[in-house]
């Protein structure tokens, strides 16, 4: 909620939420505004859950022609294929920009994720091959974190003191996740 006072322009915020985004779906989202980002699409058929580092070795622009990495949705249900082909995270309109995929439906006991072979780590070379220990490091849980990636984000320390000190969850994913959290999507 903080970042959308702090930047009314949508285009403009590190995170955002989108309630609304589509018939019966939600959309969370972060974009570093650096060429990272993820995004987190709940519908009624389950979470689909899509993420994009610049620099990762599973980046689709690592191939030539660009594609993504092999085996990245091997295993998506029908239901959420439209999810991983969402225009909007096709840059140049033909392949999406995805160097981690996981995904959940009701009734799930587990994230499920492709059948991806990681290539071999060479020395000096960067080991994150799909980028989500820095992307998702912030997801964590963890309350305590929020006002320093608050001041991180924003740039902004004393609106961070007053806008997440003691809240244990930002109010705008709260009734998201209680939702899903009723129909076991989120564990």
């Amino acid at each position: 909620m903080l970042d959308a006072i702090m930047s009314p322009e949508r285009e403009y915020r590190y995170f955002s939420f989108d309630s609304e985004s589509g018939p019966d779906q939600s959309l969370a989202s972060m974009d570093n505004g650096s060429g990272d980002e993820y995004s987190i699409t709940f519908t009624g058929s389950g979470v689909f859950l899509r993420s994009f580092t610049h620099e990762a070795p599973l980046s689709p622009w690592v191939q030539d022609p660009p594609a993504l990495w092999p085996g990245i949705l091997a295993g998506l249900p029908a239901e959420l294929t439209a999810l991983a082909r969402e225009p909007a995270f096709a840059p140049d309109d033909s392949v999406p920009a995805i160097t981690v995929a996981l995904w959940r439906q009701p009734g799930d006991g587990q994230w499920h994720y492709g059948r991806i072979s990681y290539p071999p780590v060479r020395e000096n070379q960067y080991s994150d091959f799909d980028g989500s220990d820095a992307l998702f490091a912030q997801l964590d849980g963890r309350a305590e974190r929020l006002p320093r990636i608050c001041q991180l984000v924003l740039r902004a320390p004393a609106a961070c003191r007053c806008g997440c000190g003691g809240h244990r969850a930002l109010p705008a994913y709260r009734g998201t996740r209680q939702r899903y959290q009723s129909r076991a999507i989120i564990p």
